[in-house]
């Protein structure tokens, strides 16, 4: 069984700074969820803080433990057919455990994944795609410049201004 606390009634303080002197509440209401919801919820929180300190990409890194999580258990434990509510009820009720393997998991894929990404970076071809035209017509007062880096070679400038 999952617990959550949730506030199922009473006023919300708004104004938590007191910028107006004056306590200001909000009177809105909480929807309550179904079991299932309440599950979901907590299991999405429970893999994105599985993530947090390693990762960047939050949003992308938290679902791929949640895929990672859903394949092992179908593949090698339960089965296809096992629903993920299942999945999700067994791992937050032994958080622990789960911690533990994905602590480990991380740990061997953090230096797999930075080789990869340092060989891809040694391996990437840099194209820059320079459009310089064939020809440039210049005014007949431009004045020729030499510049140490420049794509253009002779490279003309109109006359600055005075």
């Amino acid at each position: 069984m999952i617990r959550n606390n949730l506030i199922t009634d009473g006023k919300i303080l708004v104004d938590i700074d007191h910028h107006t002197g004056e306590a200001i509440y909000s009177n809105t209401t909480i929807e309550t969820k179904t079991e299932e919801e309440l599950v979901k919820l907590a299991f999405d929180v429970f893999c994105r803080e599985q993530v947090r300190p390693q990762f960047t990409n939050i949003a992308r890194s938290y679902k791929a433990i949640i895929e990672a999580l859903y394949i092992t258990l179908e593949e090698h434990f339960f089965g296809r057919g096992t629903s993920r509510y299942y999945f999700q009820c067994l791992i937050l009720s032994n958080k622990e455990f789960f911690m533990d393997v994905l602590t480990k998991a991380k740990e061997i894929y953090l230096p797999v994944r930075r080789a990869e990404v340092e060989d891809k970076r040694k391996t990437q071809v840099i194209s820059r795609n320079w459009n310089i035209p064939a020809i440039t017509a210049f005014p007949e007062d431009s004045v020729e410049v030499k510049y140490a880096k420049n794509i253009l070679e002779p490279f003309y400038t109109g006359k600055l201004s005075k």
